[in-house]
């Protein structure tokens, strides 16, 4: 819980948040980020329990902490591998046909031939 918690201050740090509370440091990261409420509430729930497991670590459930754990990664993929995921594919339908193309056809299916593809990277 406490490893979480530490992260979640990490990702404020990694997108130049870095004074006040916990608490303030979320609140404007999930500001600047538009973060959806829902998204923030869990961030800020993960927050609560961190605290809580700080001081008094057989006060947390361990259903709990994998639920936490589930949570924490859907924060993170918002913030990281979606936009990430979004750009690749983004690039992929701008780029023209050729070698260094990807493997997705003009009608926008995929297309895996082996080998014709190799060391392509997005």
């Amino acid at each position: 819980m406490l490893s979480i918690r530490k992260c979640i201050e990490i990702t404020c740090k990694l997108n130049g948040i870095e004074k006040g509370t916990l608490e303030k440091k979320l609140k404007r990261l999930c500001t600047e980020l538009e973060i959806p409420e829902l998204i923030a509430s869990v961030a800020h729930n993960i927050r609560l329990v961190g605290n809580r497991a700080a001081h008094d670590m057989d006060d947390i459930n361990p259903v709990n902490v994998q639920k936490i754990d589930e949570l924490f990664n859907v924060l993170m993929d918002y913030i990281y591998v979606l936009p990430a995921k979004l750009k690749w594919f983004e690039r992929g339908n701008s780029m023209d046909a050729g070698k260094d193309a990807p493997p997705i056809t003009k009608d926008g299916r995929w297309v895996i031939q082996k080998g014709k593809y190799r060391g392509w990277k997005p």
